[in-house]
Parts: structure tokens; sequence; C-alpha cells
């Protein structure tokens, strides 16, 4: 009996795990996160083995190797959840007719694998009625199996392609890389002033699909794409500059009328990097930034005081950078000034905190050492060469 119970809760476990993974559009499951995680982690391992150069590659091949997995770690469940129900139930008078199979586990396990693929009973069935039943439904239960995983791998495809696409348009439309400063994004900014509300629409519309496309399916955030300035992380880095540019860098004049959107961009940033902190990304350090004094800042700002703050002298860089790109003067007094640098803080902060931790966790900042002491094919390949080696008389050396 307790055999039986055991199959019929594992059962209930990967069936419940399953409607939530595939059907629940708030991305909760029982254990399926934190299969995603193990796997990653083991990924971050093995890919530490190989040269630098093929890290990246390594890494790209996670995500895509997740969904068989999960859907073998699913199946295996079942499998041997039915197994159990059927070797933990069953008498040996109504157990299995048609190939005078006995009553163990591995006829259970037998039984259970072609009845849950669908395949058939080939020589064995069972000759208990409620048994007749319970195959049945295991044989539904296995299409049903199938269709879901073939729906959640067809909707995982298509959460990448668009955020693929929308992450190139972006990529294109701004023509900003990471090595670049706030002024190439003014300069970008500047050139298609003309649309500056469709683009901040367009990268309104690419944060709200990524971050309902992370809570729909959060094994979506493992993915790396071929490009690496592709990425999340700096995908989100690109919007987050451009948005703190228009917003607290650029001559209020030149941004009139973009407020609305500007807001909404905001939002939707910050509640994105909201979720992802609580539910995805594992951050570790926040910043904790105290915001200096107007009399410090006053000093940065005319130059008298250099650098009184890292913060601080970003923001005055950046703020520099983007009204020279727009070839803009700034007019604002120094009490304005001092007041959109503390806003800005907190939004710079914030999203600095979020980078980071994806940098980091997704493994774009890992630091490897060069060539042959970070992978193993480079280790193999030096041989004795580099091992301690036998000392050789040479004659007339002093012997």
């Amino acid at each position: 009996m307790l055999v039986l119970i055991s199959g019929v809760f594992l059962i209930s476990l990967v069936l419940l795990d399953v409607f939530l993974t595939v059907l629940d559009t708030n991305g909760r499951s029982l254990f399926s996160r934190r299969i995603y995680r193990s796997l990653w982690w083991g990924f971050r391992q093995l890919a530490r083995l190989v040269p630098p150069q093929g890290h990246h590659d390594m890494l790209s091949f996670a995500a895509p190797l997740m969904i068989p997995v999960m859907i073998g770690v699913w199946t295996i469940g079942l499998v041997f959840g039915f197994a159990l129900v059927y070797f933990g139930g069953l008498q040996p008078d109504d157990y299995f007719t048609g190939g005078n199979s006995q009553p163990d586990l591995a006829n259970a396990l037998r039984l259970s694998f072609v009845t849950l693929s669908t395949i058939g009973f080939v020589e064995i069935s069972p000759s208990n009625m409620a048994y007749s039943v319970t195959v049945a439904l295991e044989a539904i239960l296995g299409s049903i199996i199938i269709t879901l995983t073939v729906t959640y791998y067809l909707g995982v495809q298509g959460v990448l392609s668009a955020f693929s696409r929308a992450g190139t348009l972006l990529s294109q439309r701004l023509d900003v890389t990471d090595e670049q400063s706030s002024r190439a994004v003014s300069l970008a900014i500047a050139r298609d002033g003309t649309d500056l509300q469709t683009r901040l629409q367009e990268m309104q519309d690419l944060v709200v699909d990524l971050h309902e496309g992370l809570n729909r399916y959060p094994i979506v955030y493992f993915f790396r794409p071929k490009r690496k300035e592709r990425g999340y992380p700096q995908t989100l880095r690109r919007i987050a500059q451009t948005c703190a540019a228009l917003t607290w860098q650029v001559p209020a004049s030149r941004a009139a009328g973009l407020e609305p959107l500007l807001s909404a961009l905001r939002r939707s940033l910050l509640e994105l990097a909201g979720d992802l902190r609580d539910e995805i990304v594992p951050v570790r350090r926040q910043t904790r930034v105290v915001p200096v004094s107007l009399e410090s800042f006053a000093a940065a700002r005319s130059g008298e005081l250099y650098a009184p703050d890292a913060w601080v002298e970003r923001f005055l860089t950046e703020r520099a950078d983007v009204r020279a790109g727009q070839q803009a003067q700034g007019g604002e007094g120094l009490k304005e000034d001092f007041s959109v640098y503390r806003q800005w803080l907190c939004f710079a902060v914030s999203m600095h905190d979020l980078e980071e931790a994806m940098l980091a966790d997704l493994g774009y900042s890992e630091r490897l050492r060069p060539g042959r002491s970070s992978s193993l094919v480079s280790i193999i390949s030096r041989g004795p060469k580099d091992r301690p080696q036998p000392l050789e008389h040479v004659a007339g050396a002093g012997s």
C-alpha cells in the first residue's frame, strides 16, 4: 500500500508541475525553476573546462537543452509513478495477461513506459478492470503531456524569436554598443528626432514583452544570443541609458511632449527590475548610495572639486556627453540640477544593481584565465613538458 501511495504522490507532483509550468500564465511551478537553475549551474561549471573563446558558445547551448531535459524529467516521473501504482496495488491473479508476466517492478516499468508512450501493450496487459482503467488513463495523460510539451516549446521559441528580433532592431536603430557612452545615445536620438516617440514606444513594447515572456516562461532568462551585445543585460542597459538620457540629461525643451512615454518606460523598467530581483535573478549585492550635499555637488559641477562621489562623476560626465552630442547648452540652475541628480540616482542605482547581477549570473562578466590554465583541453595538451623532468648528466659539467 505504501508503494501505491508513493506512486500516486509522484504522479500528482509531476502533473501539477507540468500544468503549472505550461499553462499557468504567472510561470509558477513546483520544481521546474529549481531544475533550470541547477542545470544552469552545471553548464557554468562545464563551460569553465573549455577554452575561453568557446565559453560563450558552451553556455548558449544551456537554454535549448533545458527543454528536452525537463520533458525527460516529467516523462520519467510519470513512468515511475504509474509503475509504482501497478506494482504496489495489483495482486498476482489480476496483474498481467498474455505473456505470463510476473508481478515485479521491471514488468511494471515496462507496462508503464509502453502505455505512456502510446506504443501499445505489446504482449502484456492488466487483467483487473480497475487497472485497465488506470492504463487507459495513463495513455490519455501521455497524449496530453506530449501536446503540452510541444505547446510549451513553441511558446518559448515564440518569446525568444520576438526578443531577438526586437533586440536586433533596437541595436540597429540606436546604433549603440556596450563600449559607447551616453553621447552615442544622444547622437542617435538627435538623428531620429522626428521619430523619437516611435522609438520610445518600441522600447517600451520590448520591455513589456520581455517582462511578460519572463513571467510566462522563466526558462528564457537563460537564453544567450549568438552575439553577446544582444543579450538581456546589454539590451536593458541600452534602454535604461536612453531613458535616463531623455529624462534627466536632455534639456527639458528638447524632450517636450515625451513625458507620458518616458514615465511609462521608466515604470516598465523598474517593474521588470523588481520582478527579476524577486523571482529570477539572485541579486546578492545592493548598492546603498547617499546623495552628496548641495555644496559638494556645486563644487563638482563647477569643476572646483573632482569626483566627490563616483555617481556624481558619472552623472555629470553623461550629462556633458549628452548635451555635447546634441549641441545643447544647459540653462538650469544649481538647485534644478541637484534635484535632477537625486532623481537620476535612484533610477541609475536600481538598474545598475540589476545589470551587474544579470551579467554575473549569466556568465557575461566571468573572468577567465587565459588559455592553458583555464581549460581542460589545454591542460591535457601540455603533456609531460610542464611536469618535473629527470635531471640529465652532461659530460664535462663538473662532476
